[in-house]
């Protein structure tokens, strides 16, 4: 999927990822989600990380746990405009892309707040 979307900016390590992903998991408040499957589309939800280890992180919302290996994954940490379709609103959000092994794609925001999105476009700036 890097290849398909070169502007998301330059890789980060997996180090740097993790020290990312911890911060976020101490301070023990929700994020949004975003998760792209090849099969599935984009569901969005928003969770709390409660376990980040070497390759994995554990996430818990109120209706949903997520659980994400990270083993091969590459990293990018930057801001990605969100929009829905009809256009109704756009914003940006800074966050971290992480391109699964599986061809799959996770974005997880450091807010928690994305607009409304039935169908949703994903443009990273």
């Amino acid at each position: 999927m890097k290849e398909m979307h070169p502007d998301f900016g330059p890789e980060i390590s997996l180090e740097d990822a993790m020290e990312k992903l911890n911060m976020w998991s101490a301070a023990g408040e929700q994020h949004a989600y975003l998760f792209n499957s090849k099969y599935e589309g984009v569901i969005a939800v928003l969770s709390k990380i409660i376990k980040v280890e070497d390759n994995f992180i554990i996430c818990k919302g109120e209706f949903s746990q997520l659980f994400f290996r990270l083993d091969g994954a590459k990293f990018v940490y930057g801001p990605m405009a969100l929009m829905e379709y009809p256009v109704k609103q756009e914003s940006t959000v800074e966050g971290l892309h992480i391109f699964l092994q599986t061809g799959n794609y996770l974005f997880i925001s450091s807010q928690a707040q994305l607009p409304n999105m039935e169908s949703p476009w994903l443009e990273v700036l």
